[in-house]
């Protein structure tokens, strides 16, 4: 099951409140190592040729009540626990990227109803997950991407 790690609280395009769990897996890959600068770098000149992914799971949206007991959704997005807390829970610039891909994720993954606001979101100080507990999430298993080294004589 996974660990509860942060709250997001946006909305959808509807105006609906929206909130997204980010939740830590011990069984989902960590992305490749990257450097907060670099990260920085890639963002600020909208380079994506480096193709860098946090791998991440995507649960479906499901419907909860906010605190006063208001309708709202909730959607739980998992990571790598280690990388979560070494990684991205110490760096605003990781965190933000994280919940930004998170979002976008959604919405390309559930359509109309997890179409969220990308600039008008809130990580909750006093709450860490939104709902009783967390479903589990089923991991796929996939070959791994990326560079692979060539050995020379």
């Amino acid at each position: 099951y996974p660990k509860q790690g942060l709250c997001v609280k946006t909305r959808n395009t509807k105006g609906g409140k929206f909130f997204v769990n980010l939740c830590r897996v011990d069984e989902i890959p960590a992305p490749t190592p990257m450097k907060e600068d670099e990260l920085e770098r890639m963002i600020a000149e909208e380079d994506y040729s480096n193709l860098w992914k946090v791998p991440m799971s995507i649960g479906a949206p499901r419907k909860e009540k906010d605190k006063s007991g208001g309708e709202c959704f909730a959607a739980d997005v998992a990571v790598n626990s280690h990388w979560f807390q070494a990684t991205m829970e110490p760096s605003p610039i990781f965190t933000a990227f994280v919940i930004t891909v998170a979002i976008e994720g959604l919405g390309d993954k559930y359509g109309e109803e997890a179409r969220l606001e990308r600039d008008s979101w809130t990580i909750l100080k006093n709450k860490k997950y939104l709902g009783d507990k967390a479903p589990p999430h089923s991991i796929q298993k996939r070959a791994s991407f990326g560079i692979k080294p060539v050995i020379s004589d």
